[in-house]
């Protein structure tokens, strides 16, 4: 059963924000990034990470398998964000973004039907 919640983008400002309220509240999380430093920040937490590219949604989805569900906090444009959205979509994780532009908003409603389809929500901001 998928239980976890993976916060994506926990290196930068609101993702750290984020980061120290879920841990406040016990949340199950497991940490995400591109960037190898995020298992130093893991480590000293004592929590489970993923370091994966973010280009790849095979990549993505194999890191994916316990996720219930991805909340996205790197600001990165829907050309980059359209892999983690299509690999929660693939394996039936919800999807919440919450640094994307306007835009890039917009664009993850082109997968509305998709999503609806396996039963995964897409929460733009």
């Amino acid at each position: 059963m998928k239980t976890n919640i993976l916060l994506y983008g926990v290196l930068g400002y609101t993702g750290n924000l984020f980061l120290e309220r879920a841990l406040e509240r016990s949340l199950p999380i497991v940490l995400g990034a591109r960037e190898k430093e995020l298992s130093e920040v893991a480590q000293r937490l004592g929590l489970d990470h993923r370091v994966f590219e973010i280009c790849d949604t095979q990549s993505i989805a194999a890191c994916l398998s316990d996720i219930r569900a991805v909340v996205n906090l790197a600001s990165i444009s829907y050309g980059v964000n359209r892999f983690l959205i299509d690999a929660c979509i693939q394996t039936g994780t919800h999807y919440v973004d919450l640094a994307a532009e306007c835009s890039d908003m917009i664009q993850v409603l082109t997968h509305h039907d998709a999503a609806l389809a396996r039963g995964v929500m897409l929460m733009p901001g």
